[in-house]
């Protein structure tokens, strides 16, 4: 299960809200026309942007971190089963962090050191495809590897699970350790060059 928050709208212009020129919400519009060019575009200088990104992450964050510890304090019973396996370097003396903050996911158990996410889904998942393939999408453009196994895998094959997970971890700790490809291709091969 990944955990996805958002900033709810207010009158301030947060996360959410969309507005038509004039500042009114949308379906509101103002009848006087705002008095300076950037109002009715509606946007900010540099400054008032830059500030105002620092704050909305400043909160995500907060968000982030508070929605975590409770997701903590409430783990699925696959959570806690795979978590058991996880925990205090158990696999392969790796270390894990549960219900760790993502930008703006928060993931099941995530191995810092080898960027990778193991997410734990439960039943409504079967009906968010588009929204997991988006997440991990995202996750995959940040340098994460995200594996996803049903409650249900890890309820009842919990070693084909972490047999999965030793399989991922391996081909991950292999491409840490393989020196870089040191073969050089000509630009065309001799079969393009003809004979002769």
């Amino acid at each position: 299960m990944v955990a996805e928050f958002h900033t709810s709208p207010s009158s301030e212009g947060e996360v959410g809200e969309r507005s038509e020129p004039g500042g009114g919400a949308v379906g509101h519009r103002s009848r006087t026309p705002p008095s300076t060019p950037d109002l009715i575009r509606g946007h900010l200088s540099p400054a008032e942007e830059g500030e105002e990104l620092k704050d909305r992450r400043v909160k995500r964050a907060a968000f982030a971190k508070k929605l975590a510890k409770r997701l903590r304090k409430q783990p699925t019973d696959a959570e806690k089963r795979l978590w058991y396996f996880l925990h205090k370097k158990q696999l392969d003396g790796l270390r894990f962090k549960r219900q760790e903050p993502i930008g703006k996911f928060v993931a099941d158990f995530v191995c810092p050191s080898l960027r990778l996410v193991i997410e734990v889904d439960g039943g409504q998942h079967g009906v968010e495809v588009e929204k997991d393939a988006a997440r991990t999408a995202w996750l995959e453009s940040q340098g994460y590897i995200v594996i996803r196994f049903w409650n249900n895998e890890v309820m009842n094959n919990i070693e084909g699970v972490l047999a999965t997970i030793r399989e991922e971890v391996a081909t991950l700790k292999a491409m840490r350790t393989a020196p870089p490809s040191t073969s050089l291709r000509s630009a065309t091969s001799p079969s393009e060059e003809g004979e002769g």
